[in-house]
């Protein structure tokens, strides 16, 4: 067990919601069109669109973890209907926290050549939380699945292709199907979870586009969930309106439809005192993109079914072994500052520090370096050996670790 210890996630989650659904969708793809095709950049292990609201370019983050579209950034507002009127309220990331938001009425939402009119979204009320400092690049707000009812979503993370097409217009045979359950316009599934300790449990869990881990179990939400031998202790993520407080361990393992992910990395919520957990719908955790992108991913929203296609071997377990938290920022989001050190690490017996900004990492600085670089390096098996240079109080520091597992 690693004690006072922080890793970083970041998780774009909506919960509790009260936010009026009341979005219409279209009614079919445009004549002659069976499918459309809608590039994406998959970016820190999220899933960003470019979309038109209301004619306005903007990037999105398609969460489906998410029950309505979210406009993050307020000066938009003053190109949109917004009711200032009419003050809605949901729960963020940490369970917890209380957001505001604003409706706003017929709101048109192109992608690519595919439009969805008069839908319903929403702008917050402040910026609770800056998405580009976490992704690496400009995001002004949140797509929700809902505006895809009774159409098939189909998202190929190695091509980075979204594909719209009406039900039954594309053979998916070969995939395997998972049924999931609309509720609040969020998808579910049942799914076997198998402990540490042998202990396996059926679980209630979220298919969340807009988490970029692989997979969350909710403490206190079964009787039987304990926590694995070894794990980190503190802040794993930031989300929407607070952190996000748990462990972070590895699960003996979890069931995905007919395949079995052995020995996985799980983060384990710590949920919040709260008498009332109905505003957890009473699920017991979420499947995020580090999972999901090693399938090509079919929502059905017209069956409720979900078809998985394996495409690639397993990255759900790689995980950050330096030790270090970092986010981006500056005007062009081009500086990493670090934001934690975890005790007794390969980066904290290197002498890396809070604060400390990181110029370069092995070979890579400059306009090369940026947040998905510095992932991929520091998630390279143990024993690797890693160069970084940093910079702190204005002095150029040369710091060198190699990386060690942590759980």
């Amino acid at each position: 067990m690693f004690g006072n210890a922080k890793a970083f996630i970041f998780l774009v989650l909506l919960v509790g919601c009260t936010l009026f659904c009341t979005a219409q969708t279209i009614k079919g793809l445009p004549k002659r069109q069976k499918r459309i095709q809608i590039p994406f950049q998959y970016v820190n292990n999220f899933i960003i669109v470019k979309v038109k609201i209301n004619g306005l370019p903007m990037h999105f983050i398609l969460d489906s973890g998410a029950s309505q579209t979210i406009i993050t950034k307020k000066t938009y507002s003053k190109h949109l209907s917004v009711n200032y009127k009419n003050k809605v309220t949901f729960y963020g990331s940490d369970l917890l926290s209380k957001l505001h938001a604003y409706p706003i009425a017929n709101t048109d939402i192109a992608l690519n050549n595919i439009a969805f009119t008069q839908q319903m979204s929403y702008v917050l009320e402040e910026d609770y939380l800056a998405l580009e400092t976490f992704v690496g690049m400009p995001i002004q707000g949140i797509l929700s699945m809902n505006h895809f009812d009774n159409l098939v979503l189909e998202i190929n993370y190695k091509k980075k292709l979204i594909t719209i097409s009406e039900p039954n217009k594309i053979d998916y045979k070969a995939y395997s199907t998972i049924a999931f359950t609309m509720e609040g316009n969020l998808p579910y599934i049942n799914s076997l979870v198998t402990l540490q300790n042998k202990d396996s449990i059926f679980t209630k869990i979220l298919i969340d586009t807009g988490a970029n881990l692989s997979l969350m179990l909710h403490n206190e939400t079964h009787p039987k969930l304990a926590l694995p031998t070894n794990f980190i202790e503190g802040k794993f993520a930031d989300g929407l309106g607070g952190q996000v407080n748990g462990f972070i361990g590895r699960l003996n393992q979890f069931t995905f439809g007919n395949e079995i992910h052995k020995d996985i990395i799980c983060h384990f919520q710590a949920l919040p005192k709260v008498k009332n957990h109905s505003v957890f719908k009473n699920r017991n955790g979420l499947v995020g993109n580090k999972l999901l992108s090693l399938y090509d991913v079919v929502f059905d929203f017209y069956y409720n079914e979900m078809k998985l296609l394996r495409k690639r071997k397993c990255k759900g377990n790689k995980f950050d072994k330096s030790g270090l938290a970092y986010y981006a920022t500056g005007e062009k989001l081009n500086s990493f500052i670090i934001e934690n050190v975890i005790e007794n690490s390969a980066a904290a017996m290197a002498g890396i520090e809070k604060g400390d900004e990181i110029l370069k990492v092995n070979k890579a600085s400059g306009n090369y370096l940026n947040l998905n670089i510095i992932n991929a390096k520091l998630q390279k098996k143990a024993g690797t050996k890693i160069k970084m240079t940093i910079r702190r109080n204005g002095k150029k520091l040369r710091k060198q670790f190699r990386l060690k597992d942590l759980i």
